[in-house]
């Protein structure tokens, strides 16, 4: 009975070993993607917020076709809803998801960055986000 306990005791170990070494891993992929955007020689910051202090800061490196976007001051996402951050372009055809902003405030790093790019945008849109042009007017986009 021991012996059973310890081996099952060992595989769940090994288990939250392998889950937790994951998400590590994934947490330094994603700094360092944060890192080498904010180390860009030609990185520049924008940043812009409403008379509601809801705002959208990005860091932004032309030649490396990336930014770093944080969000601040928005209130929590009514329920059955989601904030949605999008990359907003001269014309609709040019616009797409980056993707759901974290509730902590972390960044999100955007990629394929082109010349078409002009502004990053917050809509509420439906749990899970949506995959095609915002639905609801954007609170604020520098």
């Amino acid at each position: 009975m021991a012996a059973a306990f310890r081996r099952a005791a060992a595989v769940v170990l090994g288990v939250l070993f392998v889950r937790t070494d994951a998400q590590l891993g994934r947490e330094r992929d994603a700094t360092a993607a944060v890192n080498q955007v904010l180390a860009a020689p030609d990185a520049t910051a924008r940043s812009g917020s409403d008379s509601q202090g809801r705002g959208i800061t990005a860091v932004v490196s032309n030649s490396l076709h990336r930014a770093v976007v944080t969000t601040h001051g928005l209130p929590s996402a009514p329920a059955g809803r989601v904030y949605q951050l999008w990359l907003m372009g001269g014309d609709p055809a040019s616009v797409r998801s980056v993707g759901l902003p974290p509730s902590n405030g972390s960044p999100l790093v955007a990629t394929a960055l082109n010349d078409r790019s002009t502004a990053f945008a917050v809509t509420v849109e439906p749990d899970g986000g949506s995959q095609r042009l915002p639905r609801t007017p954007s609170p604020n986009s520098p």
